[in-house]
């Protein structure tokens, strides 16, 4: 899949637009090509809803220092809505060092979210026991095992507290899964 990428010279106008751009950005190269990072076509705000175009556009300070930046922005769609995407802005310079043209790769990351919440999802079925949401043996295990580590290597003290629930299997084989939850809220 290609990479959205829009080349600008020094003073960020943009000099190529590539196929990936126009489709994360609905805007054709020929609406882009030639006009200036500072014209807004792409309006890039920050997670506050701050305009990077004016100011804090991480391409401009590359521009400035020469060095890398990468942050999650979202930009303007042509068709009004915003686009989440991961920017990483870094410049081209010449023999001499000077600053020729700056590049500015977009990803897409709407499915960040999605994918992050899925984690966690599985992550709680992986380390909670699915009746009382409580840690269970695998976690329990990893958590010792890292406080052990912690004891070795800082002299961290700690301390394991266990609780053995009287008869919970009775409880369990005599009125199933659905009633022990009803009975433990």
């Amino acid at each position: 899949m290609e990479t959205p990428i829009a080349l600008t010279d020094k003073d960020r106008v943009v000099s190529y637009w590539n196929n990936a751009a126009e489709r994360i950005t609905g805007f054709s190269s020929q609406e882009v090509v030639g006009r200036s990072c500072s014209d807004n076509i792409l309006i890039h705000v920050n997670t506050n809803g701050e305009n990077l175009c004016v100011g804090g556009c991480p391409l401009a300070q590359s521009i400035q220092d020469t060095l890398p930046r990468e942050t999650d922005i979202y930009l303007h769609h042509k068709s009004g809505h915003r686009v989440p995407v991961n920017v990483r802005a870094s410049v081209i310079q010449n023999e001499k060092g000077e600053v020729t043209h700056a590049i500015e790769l977009f990803t897409d990351i709407s499915n960040k979210n999605i994918i992050e919440m899925r984690i966690k999802e599985l992550e709680r079925v992986a380390l909670l026991d699915q009746l009382t949401q409580l840690a269970n043996r695998h976690y329990i295990a990893s958590e010792i095992n890292n406080k052990l580590e912690d004891f070795r290597k800082h002299s961290i003290p700690f301390g394991v507290l266990f609780f053995d629930i009287d008869h919970f299997k009775a409880v369990n084989d005599t009125y199933g899964h659905d009633m022990e939850i009803k009975y433990l809220n």
